[in-house]
């Protein structure tokens, strides 16, 4: 049995390993753009995968959130912890933003003469994209009310949280474990108030292993995957768009990078190969899939590998990264300034501040979309600036696929980096000599 168990582990570290990987990309590529007529049944496949992925990531972030409260909310310097947060998130937002911002207007991005637009609006037609569908919200607005951030506000709270787990309302549910967390913390002591959050730990173990298994599987969905995003991609606007696709990934890479180098730094420097290692797998699921909710297992693994505290990873990491979506903001706001030189505009500072903050305003408005989904969100920004986003956004669409995978990335990494200068790593001692919340608890299971 112990043989058996050790073979099953070496094929399924081959099965996910890079070369296949990189043997799925090329096969899905090439059934793509060739062989058009297998992408409707790969496109299932990988669609069906990508499901699997997600119906685990919730109940994941559900267990963690509402075991990592309670125990965040017994610790001695969750006060500390919050104030930490929210000032590192403010100021993350406001510096990329700001940064991208500056980057798309110092890259003329959209100083395009009138041949190239003609051709860019007659590859887009090409494509047949409803623009309607990406626009901002699904539901008739009544006329005096702008969607925006009111919008998001209005479904913060779930009247059902079984049709939220159904409907994939990560939102809604975020908010529930939350409650119910510092709920459960504000319980008398009790034997029976402990043994709830050990089952929603257990819960938490059960499907991460669950997620163990469908991504030693992450072959068989990229083929799928990869069809479909290739067989809809319009490689004239590709064309037409380069330098917009290339400023924007180097953005996104470069984002990534410093979010690494962040995770590396406050991981007190870990050896090279021990961060590649423990990196691998979440950077490869962001990338392949796109979504960052279907890599939450993994980052909710990662981090506790480079000795941050598993209790405080598992109550602020899915906040972060459900919530704070750093690539989505930095995407827009290059975005809105390639829309500001296109409808030729003048950047003064007002409009400067208004991008910086409605971005990230757009981006919490996006809560809950994925990949394109989120594109619309874009009108929270157009409409404060006057800017009218109709056919402009079917360009975004068209190109999505080559920066959704960097968006996805930077989403992930840059919420782990806020995590982790949020919080200590277990076995170091933080500021005033104290040694972590993992300490405690162990001390008060023991007793």
């Amino acid at each position: 049995m112990p043989n058996l168990h050790l073979r099953t582990i070496n094929w399924l570290n081959l099965f996910k390993s890079p070369p296949m990987l990189l043997v799925s990309l090329v096969l899905g590529t090439f059934v793509g753009v060739k062989i058009p007529s297998l992408v409707p049944l790969l496109s299932w496949l990988g669609n069906t995968y990508l499901a699997l992925l997600q119906l685990c990531a919730l109940p994941i972030m559900l267990a963690g959130l509402v075991a990592g409260v309670y125990r965040l909310i017994g610790g001695h310097d969750s006060r500390q912890i919050i104030l930490r947060l929210v000032a590192i998130v403010i100021a993350g937002f406001m510096v990329c933003n700001g940064i991208a911002a500056l980057l798309g207007w110092v890259g003329n991005l959209g100083r395009l003469d009138l041949a190239t637009l003609t051709a860019l609006g007659t590859e887009v037609n090409k494509t047949g994209i409803d623009g309607e569908i990406y626009r901002f919200s699904e539901v008739a607005i009544e006329p005096d009310v702008r969607p925006g951030i009111s919008t998001l506000m209005n479904n913060l709270v779930s009247d059902n949280i079984f049709a939220s787990l159904a409907e994939g309302e990560t939102l809604e549910v975020l908010i529930f474990a939350i409650i119910l967390g510092i709920a459960v913390s504000l319980l008398p002591p009790s034997p029976a108030r402990e043994r709830f959050v050990t089952c929603f730990e257990f819960l938490f173990q059960v499907f991460g292993l669950i997620a163990d298994v469908i991504v030693a599987c992450l072959p068989i969905g990229l083929i799928g995957l990869f069809a479909e995003q290739f067989a809809a991609t319009s490689f004239g606007t590709l064309q037409l768009m380069i330098r917009f696709i290339l400023l924007a990934n180097l953005s996104l890479i470069a984002v990534y990078l410093l979010s690494v180098g962040v995770i590396w730094l406050r991981a007190r420097r870990p050896n090279r190969m021990r961060l590649f290692v423990c990196l691998k797998e979440t950077t490869i699921l962001a990338l392949s899939t796109s979504s960052s909710l279907a890599s939450l297992p993994y980052a909710l693994k990662m981090m506790p590998r480079l000795r941050f505290n598993l209790v405080e990873v598992k109550s602020l990491l899915p906040i972060n990264l459900i919530t704070f979506r750093y690539g989505t903001s930095i995407y827009f706001a290059l975005a809105t300034m390639f829309i500001l030189q296109i409808y030729q505009e003048p950047l003064g500072i007002n409009q400067f501040f208004t991008i910086v903050v409605g971005c990230f305003l757009a981006s919490l408005s996006s809560i809950g979309g994925a990949g394109i989904a989120v594109l619309g969100c874009l009108e929270v920004v157009t409409s404060a600036l006057g800017l009218p986003i109709g056919s402009v956004l079917l360009v975004f669409v068209a190109i999505d696929p080559f920066v959704n995978p960097f968006r996805a990335l930077v989403n992930v990494y840059a919420s782990i980096a806020v995590t982790a200068m949020v919080i200590e790593p277990t076995g170091s001692s933080d500021r005033r000599g104290n040694t972590g919340l993992m300490t405690q608890i162990s001390a008060v299971r023991a007793s």
